[in-house]
């Protein structure tokens, strides 16, 4: 059976995760890194009462873990591509497009140097 305490820090973790993944869904990343200290000293506490967690309210809180994981990797995927496509049009407003024999553009092509305009 879990404890008083337990419960609070459980249901005090759902609620994390719960405005997490919100935040996640609604692009807020500035406020991701609050919530990782919360559920570490969450965690810690639960920990320190030496009672298990009911199998139930350790898959809820995997699966919504996992879920809010991936959100946070598609996230990471996300930024990584706008910033590959801003690279690429750098590199076509600076004229250094270039090409293999296949059409594809190297990877990690980027101009050694660019020139200012006034």
């Amino acid at each position: 059976m879990m404890s008083d305490t337990n419960t609070v820090a459980v249901e005090e973790i759902e609620d994390i995760l719960d405005a997490e993944r919100d935040a996640l869904i609604s692009g807020d990343l500035d406020s991701i890194d609050s919530f990782a200290a919360r559920k570490a000293d969450l965690l810690a506490e639960i920990s320190e009462q030496h009672t298990a967690l009911a199998p139930e309210i350790y898959k809820r809180l995997s699966e919504k873990a996992l879920h809010n994981q991936n959100l946070l990797f598609g996230a990471a995927r996300g930024i990584a591509a706008v910033r590959q496509r801003l690279l690429d049009i750098q590199n076509v407003h600076c004229g250094a497009g270039s090409y293999d024999r296949k059409g594809q553009r190297p990877p990690n092509h980027r101009p050694k140097s660019l020139e200012k305009r006034a």
